[in-house]
Parts: structure tokens; C-alpha cells; sequence
């Protein structure tokens, strides 16, 4: 009797002593899962599945872990790490809140820990040989516990263009006002730029940013107001001195105009120039 050949399964893919070949990719899963419905069935043994929760939630990890840390590849270390706690931890995940806080808050926590990590080893100068003081080492693996459950982990349509160059002035323009934008809000202090970071650049909600950071919903809206009264003010500095280089004019632009006019001259019978000219 033929038997049938077994379903396919989504745990992670085996391979045989010595086999070269890499293992297959997962083949696609549904992205309209809920969290909740996928958590569940992560912890079922759908391990593949989790992928989608770092797709989904990858960029805004990152947004919170670089509002605190202000290092892009620290940053990045500290998404990882916080994946890593969340999946060992996901069983701890009670559904009092969204995944969504729930990761977020140990992504702040993780990039909070690095901070304080990376201050105290800043303040503390060790000579060579010499033993660190007793209690350095508990302090830096402590952070301030909460009640909340994350707690109970071991705690962050483009306008046409006729020219490349001036397609390539606009988009320097752009990357010029993101980076001053972003300098901007990495002077805001900590506590303000965490709030407005997941606030307003990453959309969450006003629960959800409460949840995430531990702190009562009126003191993230007294936070993100104070966050965006800094921001006003530093931005309209930074504009004032930049009004100077508004409109520019100059380079290939102002090349094109001389060349067009002197085409349009030279057709029309009233100019003598050489054709070479001006270059």
C-alpha cells in the first residue's frame, strides 16, 4: 500500500549530517494575521512566523532603541537583542496590552540598559590590572523594575522634473532637511525625544507610547508638547541662518539658462556668437 507523503511543516527546516545544500526558504505565510492570533501559534510550534512579527515591528524597534541610544549600530544591536528576550520570553506575553507596546518596551529597556551602560563606562576610568570596585559589575546588569509586565523580563507622489541635475538639487534638499530634522531631535533631552520619536515619527498612540514607556498617558502628552515647543525653536534658528541659500541659484542651472537664451538668440538672428558659446 502506498503511503502519502506527509504534510509540509513550518518548524524550522532539518537537514542531514554533512548536506551542503542550504535549507529552502519558508514559503509565504498570511501577513493579515493579527499579532495575537500569531503569537499563538509561534508558541504552537509555528516558529516561522515570527518573522512576520520582525517585519512588522522592525522599524519601529529601531525608531525607539535610536531615539535613546542616538547610534544607529548600537541601535541595531539592541533590536536584536530585544527579538531575542521577546521570543524567549513570549510565553511571559499576557495580552494586557498590544504585542506591539509589549515589544517596544523591551527594545526601550534593552537600549536604556546600553545607555546607562555605556555612561558608566565613560565615568569610570580602569587603569590596566587594576580590579573594578565592588558592586560595578551588579550595577551595570541592574535597571529599575515596573509593574508591568515587561517587568518580569531581565530588564527602544514626487513632482515630475526635466533635468537630472535638478532632480538631483531636490533630492540633496530633502536628505539636507531630514538630517536637520534628525539633528534636531537628537538634541531634544532623552526623555523628550523617546515620546515624540514614537509619537510622532512612528504614529503610536498615545496609550500605546504610555504603555511602552512605563509613564501615565497626561505625562507623555506633557512631553511630547514640551518636545515639540524645543523642536520649534531650534528649528526656526536653524532656518534663519539657511535663509541665505533659499532659492539657489547657480551651477547647472544657471548653465542652462545662458545656454537656452543664447540658443534662442542666435535663432532668432540678433546674436553673432559662435555656437560654442557660452560653454
Amino acid at each position: 500500500m502506498r503511503t502519502r507523503e506527509p504534510t509540509h511543516s513550518r518548524s524550522l527546516p532539518r537537514t542531514s549530517v554533512g548536506a551542503q545544500e542550504e535549507a529552502p526558504p519558508f514559503p509565504p505565510v498570511p501577513s493579515t494575521l493579527s499579532d495575537l492570533e500569531i503569537v499563538r501559534r509561534i508558541r504552537a510550534g509555528d516558529v516561522a512566523l515570527f518573522e512576520i512579527l520582525l517585519r512588522r515591528y522592525n522599524r519601529r524597534l529601531f525608531r525607539a532603541a535610536r531615539s535613546i541610544l542616538r547610534d544607529e549600530a548600537e541601535a541595531e544591536d539592541a533590536v536584536q537583542e530585544a527579538w531575542i528576550r521577546a521570543y524567549k520570553h513570549l510565553e511571559r506575553f499576557a495580552g494586557r496590552s498590544s504585542f506591539a507596546a509589549w515589544v517596544t518596551r523591551i527594545a526601550a529597556y534593552v537600549a536604556y540598559t546600553r545607555r546607562e551602560r555605556r555612561r558608566r563606562s565613560r565615568a569610570l576610568v580602569v587603569q590596566p590590572g587594576q580590579d573594578l570596585p565592588d558592586g560595578v559589575t551588579a550595577e551595570l546588569s541592574t535597571a529599575p523594575s515596573s509593574d508591568h509586565e515587561c517587568s518580569s523580563l531581565d530588564p527602544g507622489e514626487a513632482w515630475p522634473v526635466a533635468h537630472p541635475t535638478a532632480d538631483l538639487e531636490r533630492q540633496v534638499s530633502q536628505r539636507e532637511l531630514r538630517e536637520a530634522l534628525e539633528r534636531a531631535i537628537d538634541r531634544l533631552p532623552v526623555e523628550f525625544r523617546t515620546v515624540f520619536v514614537l509619537r510622532e515619527v512612528e504614529g503610536m498612540t498615545i496609550a500605546e507610547t504610555a504603555t511602552a514607556l512605563d509613564l501615565l498617558p497626561q505625562t507623555v502628552k506633557t512631553r511630547l508638547h514640551r518636545a515639540r515647543r524645543l523642536l520649534r525653536k531650534d528649528l526656526a534658528h536653524a532656518l534663519r541662518s539657511e535663509l541665505g541659500a533659499l532659492f539657489n541659484w547657480g551651477g547647472e542651472r544657471c548653465d542652462r539658462v545662458v545656454r537656452q537664451v543664447f540658443a534662442l538668440l542666435r535663432c532668432s538672428g540678433r546674436c553673432a556668437l559662435p555656437k560654442d558659446r557660452p560653454g
